[in-house]
């Protein structure tokens, strides 16, 4: 008999989000009944247990009960709501409650400890976003929504991917052409096309992308791209960026070749590194100018002050002046004497 392969040599599932979160905020004024009978519509038969004002306030089951609980007097159970709304086999406990300046109704997938089921967690995450898009699809037409999202909070090994405005690490966003062109500006057509849907909404837009993108490696297959080239589409400073953790999926962007970054020459006095570039810096590289910032010192442990990169225009430079300035680096491009021109 064939003995069993160790675990060693057994391929590693892909890693999945630490968590998935819908979440919708309202004025903090919103009425209570007004945040129940949304959810009553959007669940319908599907509502099971819920709960008002906690452990020790009303509790019961349906939506009809939780009807006739809304429409009495709440007093003091007015600041929580928790309804277990259960769609396609799938359990979503919403829980709404009232804070010092919104109300906020959150509903969360959280990442099963280690040792669970790699493949049943994937499947469960996967059922659990589908539905979660179509219960806030179907909460948000009777909701003063000020904002609603479904994001992912990443695993470590996707710490690589930037995090631009608005489309941060989000499946679904709700926004509108204000905001849009507020920080995109000319590049707004840019961010729409991030997006693969785009529903109206009373003048917004509930926004989704990458919907069947759960686990780590296929939600950076699916973004990482668009995330990069909206980042660098960005005003400076609105772009979140952590430092890369290396894994093995992700070596396809992490330890690509370096096309366009060239080393030139470090100075030891200024602990200064300069490189050159003829063309739009990769995520790659981009990650790789990042980590000699952040370590302080180059490969040898020398120390580095400043990582420095040229261009050959200034043109050239300003397609990237706006994530290198996120990252701490110098970007400088040839003026048309030669001079050296901080962009």
């Amino acid at each position: 008999m064939k003995p069993a392969a160790p675990d060693a040599v057994r391929p590693a599932a892909a890693p999945l989000p630490q968590a998935l979160r819908l979440l919708v905020e309202c004025p903090v004024a919103t009425p209570l009944p007004v945040v129940g009978g949304a959810l009553i519509a959007a669940g319908g038969s599907d509502l099971g247990a819920w709960s008002l004002g906690g452990p020790a306030g009303r509790q019961g089951s349906g939506a009809d009960a939780l009807a006739q609980a809304l429409a009495g007097s709440l007093k003091g159970l007015d600041h929580f709501l928790s309804v277990e709304v259960s769609k396609e086999g799938v359990l979503l406990p919403v829980i709404a409650a009232r804070h010092a300046q919104r109300l906020v109704l959150r509903c969360q997938w959280d990442r099963p400890s280690t040792g669970a089921d790699a493949a049943g967690a994937s499947a469960d995450a996967r059922k659990w976003l589908a539905q979660a898009q179509a219960l806030l699809a179907a909460l948000l037409p009777s909701l003063p929504a000020g904002l609603a999202e479904i994001a992912r909070e990443p695993d470590d090994s996707a710490s690589f991917i930037p995090s631009p405005p608005l489309a941060r690490l989000r499946h679904a966003w709700l926004t509108d052409d204000a905001e849009v062109q507020a920080v995109y500006g000319p590049a707004a057509a840019a961010f729409l096309a991030a997006w693969d849907a785009r529903s109206e909404l009373e003048g917004r837009w509930l926004l989704t992308r990458a919907l069947d993108a759960v686990s780590e490696p296929d939600w950076a297959a699916a973004v990482t791209d668009d995330q990069l080239r909206l980042a660098k589409a960005a005003p400076a400073g609105e772009t979140d960026w952590h430092r890369a953790v290396a894994a093995d999926w992700n070596r396809r962007w992490l330890a690509a070749p370096h096309e366009h970054l060239n080393f030139v020459a470090r100075d030891e006095k200024k602990a200064l590194v300069e490189f050159a570039t003829s063309a739009g810096l990769s995520l790659g590289e981009l990650q790789s100018l990042h980590e000699l910032q952040a370590q302080g010192q180059d490969g040898r442990g020398r120390p580095v002050r400043t990582v420095r990169v040229v261009y050959p225009s200034v043109e050239e430079a300003a397609v990237d002046a706006g994530v290198l300035a996120d990252l701490g680096i110098a970007c400088f491009g040839q003026g048309a004497d030669g001079e050296l021109v901080a962009v």
